[in-house]
């Protein structure tokens, strides 16, 4: 009888889905979830903004027409028929290469939104992954709740036939009954964990999970590509390189300020007296005696050096969770590992033989009942281990950008 029992964790899970169930792939999930984010409709409102702002930082500053009306009245004969109207153009003349330096900014702003998007979106792929180990893990326990219930069912009936050839009390088979009650609960339970959890998983492309399957065969697979030397997500530091450039393309721009932009202007007056028309010019230079941008040229430099600085505390602390990460997956695998291949078959093996001299009448009900015990909690500990590594290895994924090449095509837009 035992033998119905043992059953692999994932071929049993595998088994509680209908057959006519839709796959879902890892891969797909993420897709899924990358193009329903309300993020990207952000992100392209704030991109359309940011490019506004480099086309209006490119437009030259606004000319001016000035009218001026003198001598219309007064004292004396000296105003007597002497008005005189002016009527001028003026036109401030940008120096120092500020139209240009106000256009290098908006770029880097650009530049800025775009590799923020890159990172939200890895964001977006962990939260996914996440989602989707949370579906697996959760059909792994209804795997064992299954198990348990087979178990707990063959224990009852074997239990009745002891019973009833009074070799057992009478309470032993309703405590057997009572076990199956709560193996089925279990179950239960179980299953409604496995839809909640795939209802959480579909809807972060607000899709409906009916007829959705989550593939738990490679759940207890630990075989995932190690990398001697990991490197960071390119796409974060690439946040960061887009600040200090940023910093520095405002360093520009206050440089630029500092040059004195003149004004130019030239027009005609209008001489009533004799009806003559003169032509008239002038320039205005402001003088750099006062405000000459020296702490704004300092402030820019001192962000430029705290966005160089930035870079370089991410990159160190990035490499720390590196290690870290890794070393979580090391240790899931190791204790998993360890669990299914030396714990869980010889508590298989004992609850075999336990069973089987309960049959003979060489052991209790309670020996059968603790090695059933033993063996759930060992199968429970192997899933939250399996769960561990493969959280941990979300966690390294989105350290290292594994799935940075589904951004490419959203990167170049």
């Amino acid at each position: 009888m035992y033998m119905l029992t043992r059953v692999a964790l994932v071929a049993t899970a595998a088994l509680s889905v209908a057959a006519h169930a839709e796959p879902l792939a890892l891969e797909d999930a993420i897709a899924r979830a990358l193009a329903a984010a309300p993020q990207a409709e952000a992100n392209k409102a704030r991109l359309e903004a940011l490019r506004a702002a480099r086309g209006q930082a490119g437009v030259k500053p606004n000319p001016s027409i000035e009218v001026v009306g003198e001598n219309f009245a007064g004292t004396g004969p000296y105003l007597v028929d002497r008005a005189e109207i002016t009527a001028s153009y003026a036109q401030i003349i940008e120096r120092g290469g500020k139209r240009e330096a106000r256009v290098a900014l908006a770029e880097r702003d650009i530049e800025i939104a775009k590799a923020e998007a890159n990172a939200q979106r890895l964001d977006i792929i962990a939260v996914a992954q996440r989602g989707y180990v949370e579906v697996q893990a959760a059909e792994a326990a209804l795997g064992i709740a299954k198990d348990k219930l087979v178990v707990a069912r063959g224990l009852a009936r074997e239990v009745d036939r002891r019973v009833k050839s009074a070799k057992d009390p009478l309470f032993a088979g309703t405590r057997a009954n009572t076990l199956v009650a709560e193996a089925r609960v279990d179950v239960e339970l179980a299953k409604h964990a496995r839809d909640a959890a795939l209802t959480r998983l579909a809807a972060l492309w607000n899709g409906n999970p009916a007829g959705l399957e989550v593939p738990a065969g490679d759940f207890l697979s630990f075989n995932r590509p190690e990398r001697s030397t990991p490197e960071p997500a390119a796409a974060d530091f690439a946040v960061l390189q887009a600040r200090t450039r940023r910093a520095e393309a405002a360093i520009a721009l206050e440089r630029a300020r500092r040059v004195q932009d003149p004004t130019v202007r030239g027009g005609l007056r209008y001489l009533h007296q004799s009806n003559d028309v003169a032509l008239v010019g002038g320039v205005s230079i402001p003088l750099a005696r006062h405000d000459t941008n020296r702490l704004n040229v300092e402030r820019a430099t001192a962000e430029r050096a705290q966005a160089a600085a930035n870079l370089e505390v991410a990159r160190v602390m990035r490499l720390r969770e590196l290690r870290l990460a890794e070393e979580k997956v090391a240790e899931a695998r190791h204790e998993a590992e360890a669990i299914r291949g030396e714990v869980i078959p010889g508590l298989e093996k004992t609850l075999a033989q336990v069973f089987d001299g309960y049959s003979r009448g060489g052991f209790s009900y309670n020996d059968v009942v603790q090695a059933q015990a033993a063996l759930g909690n060992a199968r429970a500990r192997l899933k939250n281990a399996a769960a561990a590594y493969h959280n941990a290895g979300v966690e390294l994924d989105r350290l290292t950008g594994r799935f940075a090449n589904s951004l490419l095509q959203e990167e170049a837009r």
